[in-house]
């Protein structure tokens, strides 16, 4: 082994010395050097990771202090100060519940009505359907939950009774049930303006309401005027005085304004859902082809083109293609 002889020289009085070290020693001293600095650094940074952290954690409480003030508001008080405080907003909490779903169930009720008057479903979802959700009451589902779900799952056929028999419906399952009543109502809304549209393209009136009109002829085999003989008339007759107002009886867009033979000068009238309209032996038509016309609007004056006896309105209505009787379209 390799030894180091080092001089030891005093600054005083005294006689040197000699002091011998092998490698063994030298190496072991860098060695204790090299762990304690090591040692040092991890200590160093350790500590200030939990300042960090500390700090963190500070400033998280100070946020929750300041946004909540929780904290500063329960100091001071009892346990038992605390419990009344507790049961008061129980109690107003379930008060405001009881409020909210008795006006669901008074709205469902409503809503319930106007979807029959409309031929339509009870817009619902199933019980097992909040139960997926995660979003039971607090009083939990009804005893017999089997009963009240529907086998086929149909969201559209069941009573929406089930969020009215828990006790305590969550907040959650009420905000559920309003999403559903909303999208409900606005089906409704859909529905509603959808038969408003097509009861005003219904045509339900007579095309003139002069007072000296008079039904001249109906619908179906009649003796012809010209040649006395049986043939079927495919629409009404209707007199009345010369130049008086013929009226559109649905709302449409006007197909034709022209002269067709013998039913002399027309206005033909496509209402949409199937209907059409025609209006023959006009003195003239004050309409153009494209126009749009609402029910009781002017489409042209009562005359007597064409192969006619008289001044009258020639009245026809075709449903899907075929004519009809125009009499059982009016409403009286």
């Amino acid at each position: 082994m390799k030894k180091w002889t080092v001089m030891m020289i005093p600054h005083g009085k005294g006689a040197t010395r000699n002091l011998s070290l092998c490698s063994f020693h030298l190496w072991l001293t860098v060695a204790c050097f090299c762990v304690l600095a090591f040692a040092s650094t991890f200590t160093f940074q350790l500590y200030r990771y939990s300042q960090a952290q500390v700090h963190e954690l500070e400033r998280a409480t100070f946020q929750l202090r300041t946004a909540g003030g929780v904290i500063h508001r329960i100091e001071g008080i009892t346990p038992d100060e605390l419990a009344a405080i507790e049961s008061k907003y129980r109690e107003d909490y379930k008060k405001s519940i009881d409020s909210i779903t008795s006006k669901l169930n008074r709205l469902y009720e409503l809503e319930s009505q106007i979807r029959e008057v409309h031929d339509l479903p009870a817009k619902v979802r199933s019980s097992a359907d909040y139960i997926r959700d995660g979003v039971g009451g607090v009083g939990g589902p009804p005893a017999d939950l089997s009963d009240m779900v529907a086998s086929s799952g149909d969201e559209l056929t069941r009573p929406s009774n089930w969020i009215y028999g828990l006790s305590e419906p969550s907040a959650d399952l009420i905000i559920q049930e309003i999403d559903l009543r909303v999208a409900s109502l606005q089906e409704l809304l859909a529905a509603t303006t959808e038969k408003r549209e097509r009861i005003a393209c219904t045509p339900n009136i007579l095309p003139t309401v002069d007072p000296r009109r008079k039904l001249s002829s109906r619908f179906g085999n009649r003796k012809d005027p010209f040649s006395k003989r049986l043939q079927f008339h495919t629409g009404l007759d209707i007199s009345a005085p010369a130049k008086s107002s013929v009226l559109a009886t649905a709302k449409g867009k006007v197909m034709r304004a022209e002269r067709d033979g013998d039913l002399g000068n027309i206005v033909e009238i496509d209402h949409g859902y199937g209907f059409r309209t025609l209006y023959a032996h006009l003195y003239k038509s004050v309409v153009e082809v494209g126009d749009i016309v609402m029910r009781g609007d002017k489409v042209g004056l009562v005359g007597t083109t064409g192969r006619s006896t008289g001044y009258h309105v020639h009245y026809e209505v075709y449903k899907n293609g075929k004519n009809i009787d125009p009499e059982t379209t009016v409403v009286n």
